[in-house]
């Protein structure tokens, strides 16, 4: 590993911490609750931001190549093999991370459809424990991603894509909330990462292939549901 690459990966790993252990304090029943008792739709959302954030881990995360020589050469493939492994642990890390927002947000959407209470997204925020500055933006995703989910659950459908298509009614409303997603999450981005002295350059690509991946994935999704 290159020192830029060492600096990144410290980088990464760091930023990563002040997100887990921020919102270490806002626990969530999602962790112990069996998917199959979920109501159906809130089930189906956590599914599809699964998929998508494993899908997003794949694109960003460089996936270690597989030469025919190495076959040739024992020891190489051994290499090879344990690379991968080291892969797929970081794409499963990474899923798991990007999910914290993603699950505390429907778990709030949930309970607003089920008793009618306004949203909290400030004091979600707040109960992360990261820089007020952070907070703030932390708070606008929260609201982009409630107000989401809620439309979705009290949408009709069998599946995402028919939840989709009920609660947004066309592709320019859909794109809508798609800009509204993507602008909110680069500004918590940006603010996550003022947290820091500096930013490797490695660290500040593999963010900005994360921003862009999650724009083209949501885009041609949104071109799918609506064809």
């Amino acid at each position: 590993m290159t020192l830029a690459s060492r600096k990144s990966a410290n980088f990464l790993s760091k930023m990563s911490k002040v997100t887990l252990e921020a919102f270490h304090n806002m626990g969530t029943t999602w962790t112990l609750q069996k998917m199959d008792s979920m109501p159906k739709k809130s089930r189906l959302i956590l599914e599809y931001e699964q998929h998508f954030a494993y899908v997003l881990a794949g694109k960003v995360l460089d996936k270690p190549k597989l030469d025919i020589w190495m076959f040739l050469l024992p020891i190489l493939l051994v290499y090879y093999m344990n690379d991968i492994k080291k892969f797929k642990d970081g794409r499963n890390s990474f899923a798991a991370h990007y999910m914290v927002i993603k699950k505390r947000a429907l778990e709030e959407a949930a309970a607003v459809v089920q008793s009618g209470k306004n949203s909290e997204a400030d004091a979600l925020a707040k109960q992360s424990e990261i820089p007020a500055e952070a907070q703030k933006k932390l708070a606008e995703l929260f609201v982009v991603l409630i107000d989401h989910y809620e439309v979705l659950l009290k949408a009709v459908g069998g599946d995402f894509d028919s939840l989709v298509r009920s609660a947004y009614n066309n592709l320019t409303n859909y794109l809508l909330f798609i800009n509204q997603l993507n602008n909110a999450e680069k500004k918590l981005n940006m603010a996550l990462k003022s947290q820091f002295a500096s930013t490797p350059a490695e660290a500040d690509d593999i963010i900005n292939a994360m921003e862009r991946h999650s724009e083209q994935m949501r885009r041609k999704e949104a071109q799918e549901i609506f064809r």
